[in-house]
């Protein structure tokens, strides 16, 4: 009975129970609603991904390059056909794409500095279903829009500017450029010159060029002829007469590297010679040489003895417009008669100390006997004379008188 017990446990513990029809069925309809369901679902994403992928082809837009040069000095400011090929992208409008950028003018100028700078391209992008929006994304692009300045300087044609040829003397290397040569650019630019097939201690031509760079690298030449030439020096004037203890400059003009003159005489017993300034010594004649960056002039110096006064001064005519004598007339009463002081002509047109002076007034010669010269006023007439004694030593004394004619004379002993 024991065996038979477990035997019926065993059967009992894999017995499987039968499903009944109508389970079945139950079962069944289950399983379509879920398929079903599943396969709805299945279409709907295909037909959403579908219909996103058509919206997508059909928003589909892009910007023509990723950068974009702009020369310097142009005025600038972003648009959208400069960007976006609208023709192309259709769909790409200003009603649904801004522009967003930090493009400003540079300092007192109407264009922007160089630089690059970011335009951003933000595009909104709507999902429509039967022509109603459903949402929107926004999608961004970004240009650089690069300022460049690629213009290089220009040499102007501008009188008294960028010559082709320059003259330089011996051992004088040409220092400053800027004020012969001038070139045009929005930038600041620096001028420099390649002479170094230049040998500036010998004379002769020889090519060289000007050379102007901007800011930004940019770079012009200019081709000019250097002649080396020979330094100068002259003498103004050229010769000397004097008197005995007499003194003069002599102006010398040096064109050279060295400005420093050295002066010389030939006889310094004649006349002296110092920065220029010459004192006559003695009678005779001498040469001045003046020399400056290994090349010399001379002028020459002759000097003479001081005139001998053969005669003493006079009274000069005084200062009187007439004078007049009391007659007897026929009928017993008085008259005026005038007498004008005596006039003769000079027997020169260049007198000296010792020669008669005069004067040419209202076409009449005054004469004095011994003078220095006629002069306008009394103070000119005194600085005349004591300049006059100064330089002469054997004269002491002077005077000063007015001609009938409003001139004064002065007169030395």
């Amino acid at each position: 009975m024991k065996v038979k017990n477990e035997t019926n446990k065993n059967l009992e513990t894999n017995n499987i129970q039968d499903v009944t029809p109508e389970n079945k069925k139950k079962l069944t309809l289950k399983m379509k609603i879920i398929f079903s369901v599943i396969a709805i679902l299945i279409l709907v994403v295909v037909a959403i991904g579908i219909w996103y992928v058509n919206e997508k082809s059909t928003n589909k837009w892009d910007i023509k390059q990723s950068e974009l040069t702009i020369e310097y000095g142009k005025k600038y400011e972003p648009k959208l056909e400069d960007l976006i090929d609208t023709s192309k992208y259709p769909n790409v409008s200003n009603d649904n794409t801004r522009l967003e950028f930090n493009i400003s003018n540079e300092q007192e100028k109407e264009y922007p500095a160089t630089g690059i700078y970011d335009v951003i391209v933000n595009h909104k992008i709507q999902y429509k279903l039967f022509g109603l929006e459903l949402f929107s994304l926004d999608d961004k692009k970004t240009v650089k829009i690069n300022i460049k300045d690629t213009t290089n300087p220009i040499f102007v044609e501008e009188e008294g500017f960028n010559p082709a040829e320059i003259e330089v003397y011996k051992d004088n290397k040409i220092e400053n450029i800027n004020d012969k040569f001038k070139v045009n650019d929005l930038s600041k630019t620096e001028l420099s010159i390649d002479d170094s097939n230049v040998d500036y201690s010998t004379v002769g031509e020889y090519d060289a060029k000007i050379i102007a760079k901007d800011n930004s690298n940019n770079v012009s030449e200019f081709e000019i002829k250097i002649k080396v030439i020979e330094p100068t020096i002259t003498l103004e004037p050229s010769s000397l007469e004097l008197t005995i203890g007499d003194e003069s400059n002599i102006a010398a003009t040096v064109k050279g590297k060295n400005q420093d003159v050295e002066w010389s005489s030939s006889d310094e017993g004649i006349a002296k010679v110092e920065n220029g300034k010459v004192t006559a010594i003695s009678k005779g004649t001498a040469t001045i040489t003046a020399k400056a960056n290994n090349v010399q002039t001379t002028s020459t110096v002759n000097v003479k003895e001081k005139p001998v006064t053969t005669s003493k001064p006079s009274t000069t005519v005084p200062k009187t417009t007439n004078s007049s004598t009391t007659q007897s007339n026929n009928n017993g009463g008085t008259g005026t008669t005038t007498q004008k002081p005596q006039t003769t002509t000079p027997s020169t047109t260049t007198p000296t100390q010792t020669q008669p002076y005069w004067c040419n007034e209202g076409g009449k010669h005054h004469v004095i006997n011994v003078g220095i010269g006629w002069f306008t006023s009394y103070n000119e007439a005194t600085n005349a004379a004591k300049n006059f004694l100064i330089k002469n030593e054997n004269y002491y004394h002077y005077q000063v008188d007015q001609c009938f004619c409003g001139k004064y004379t002065a007169t030395v002993w």
